[in-house]
């Protein structure tokens, strides 16, 4: 078969080098597709790597707001447990001194002291 081209039909060996053009020019245009999408690839992972940078950034912010968090809840239970026990202690004072005070009043009441000597 002859194949002719725009300048007629092609000579003995023409048709092999018109072939390797051809398929060097779907090669070379293959490659600027593959070059455009690695290009895109690249900026993706760029987006991407920037994306998980932020979240990390968030995440150790979060982890020290737990941790002060934590710390403070301790604070906070170590201050409740504190006034609990003050609250105690003030509370059996006051009991011992309500006893005390009942039982000097029964004692006074008993000896029928009169009114005008406790004034």
């Amino acid at each position: 078969a002859v194949v002719s081209t725009q300048s007629g039909p092609l000579r003995p060996g023409e048709r092999e080098i018109v072939e390797f053009k051809r398929e060097l020019m779907v090669a070379i245009k293959k490659a600027r597709e593959d070059e455009k999408a690695t290009i895109r690839a690249e900026a993706e992972l760029k987006r991407l790597d920037e994306q998980l940078r932020v979240v990390v950034e968030e995440v150790e912010k979060l982890q020290k707001t737990n941790n002060e968090s934590f710390i403070e809840n301790e604070r906070l239970d170590e201050q409740i447990y504190n006034t609990e026990t003050t609250l105690k202690n003030n509370l059996a004072i006051f009991k011992k001194s309500l006893t005390d005070v009942t039982r000097t009043k029964g004692v006074m009441k008993k000896k029928k002291v009169p009114t005008a000597t406790l004034r």
